[in-house]
């Protein structure tokens, strides 16, 4: 009886392992899609990239104000064509952040 609790136990171990796997991938996807989004956000706005952590951060949050607008103009299926749709979406967002930073004062902000 011992042996089928230990195969079990294996079992449930490599399942947890697989799972925490494709997540951990899920999440560096994730963050390719936000940089190459943050990027051609910059580079669209005139500027060569904010640097990795800058394009990222340019992507995400890119990603929000692009999902809000989108929504707000009845275009909210966009993201949902998955790969392409969530960095044109991030791009949307990214040029209008990087437009509103420097128009309030930040001249360097995406470049």
């Amino acid at each position: 009886m011992g042996g089928l609790l230990g195969i079990l136990v294996l079992i449930a171990l490599v399942v947890i392992v697989i799972n925490i796997a494709q997540f951990g991938f899920g999440i560096l996807i994730a963050v390719i899609f936000w940089a190459i989004a943050g990027w051609l956000a910059s580079r669209l706005m005139g500027g060569d990239g904010a640097g990795l952590l800058g394009n990222i951060l340019i992507g995400i949050i890119g990603g929000a104000i692009g999902s809000f607008l989108l929504s707000l103009v009845g275009l909210r299926g966009v993201g949902d064509l998955w790969l392409i749709g969530n960095i044109i979406v991030g791009v949307i967002g990214g040029v209008v952040l990087i437009f509103a930073a420097r128009a309030l004062g930040f001249r360097n902000f995406g470049r």
